[in-house]
């Protein structure tokens, strides 16, 4: 029971909740649980270049000759850089999951109102609940224009960032997803909630934040901070805040793990208590103003600078931001 208490709070990770392998007693054999796991990539995942992965799977002889789940772990990336594996056990589950609890903070730099969007991987709601109120509270308790900076934000759950933010993002439809079969699925932020996608889970885990509602900051001018370090939820935020026309983004080129993710829970026949946590890449996103597609694409930022790194040495992105207009 310790397992599944998490399972809906684990896909916030990922952007949307889990889907369970033969529930209840039905468990998936250990010999058999890297051929399902190809399965699932190959017929609901998006593969990044058919014939690597055509050639993966014969080498592999399609999941039957993988060793192990690091092995495994690794043939999945080739099929999409945005998918893995782990394993999770019950007694060890935060840090199997590689739990990340830090709150956003705030601090000025050479008179700049600078807030730290830090990522987030928890399956705590209180936390999550806390980490969208003080984003919230932050930029609403700015003085002046406010600096955004993920540059070191790796990810994570994306919907307490969205939520925590919403102040500084226009209402309305904020981003098309993609399924892999071309679909799109728009998603929109309403009444500090947020709606579509190619599941529901956006809506589900937005229901269960309880963030104070801030107004429009529509006089705000917004500078993003950006860099080779900032991924997957963090990148899905900074085309989010685009949206906004006084959002500038700058730094460098981001990660490039533009993509949404889905999971997959495969048990252990025998020892329930442990499973194998799949994430697959299975659609991507569309910007609602260009319509620009971001397949697992880096994003470009506005300005670039040569470091991103901001602190009070870092001239060139200081004058860089104090020249947006």
């Amino acid at each position: 029971m310790k397992i599944f208490k998490y399972l809906f709070t684990l896909g916030c990770l990922f952007f949307l909740g889990i889907y369970i392998l033969h529930q209840s007693n039905q468990y998936l054999s250990l010999d058999t649980r890297s051929v399902d796991a190809v399965q699932i990539m190959s017929q609901s995942g998006i593969i990044e270049n058919q014939k690597k992965w055509a050639s993966t799977l014969s080498n592999y002889n399609y999941g039957k000759s993988v060793k192990n789940i690091s092995e495994l772990n690794k043939l999945l990336i080739r099929g999409n850089k945005h998918s893995s594996i782990l394993n999770v056990s019950a007694e060890s589950m935060e840090s199997d999951l590689n739990t990340k609890e830090n709150l956003p903070s705030s601090m000025e730099i050479e008179g700049l109102s600078v807030i730290s969007v830090p990522g987030l991987y928890t399956t705590n709601n209180e936390f999550r609940n806390n980490y969208s109120n003080t984003l919230a509270k932050l930029i609403d308790s700015a003085k002046g224009d406010i600096v955004l900076d993920l540059a070191n934000n790796s990810g994570g759950d994306v919907v307490p960032m969205i939520i925590g933010a919403s102040s500084l993002i226009p209402t309305g439809k904020i981003l098309n997803s993609i399924d892999k079969n071309g679909n799109k699925f728009p998603i929109y932020l309403e009444s500090n909630k947020l709606f579509g996608g190619i599941t529901n889970y956006l809506e589900d885990s937005s229901k269960q934040l309880k963030t104070q509602k801030y107004s429009f900051k529509k006089s705000k001018k917004v500078s993003v901070i950006i860099s080779d370090r900032t991924a997957s939820a963090a990148e899905v935020l900074t085309l989010v805040l685009k949206t906004n026309p006084n959002v500038t983004v700058l730094g460098t080129p981001s990660a490039g793990y533009t993509s949404w993710n889905e999971t997959a829970v495969l048990p252990n026949k025998d020892n329930p208590s442990n499973f194998w946590y799949m994430i697959y890449t299975a659609g991507y996103f569309e910007t609602i103003k260009n319509h620009e597609v971001f397949n697992n694409t880096k994003i470009i930022p506005d300005v670039e600078v040569r470091s991103a790194y901001l602190d009070i040495a870092n001239k060139q992105l200081i004058e860089a931001i104090r020249r947006i207009k």
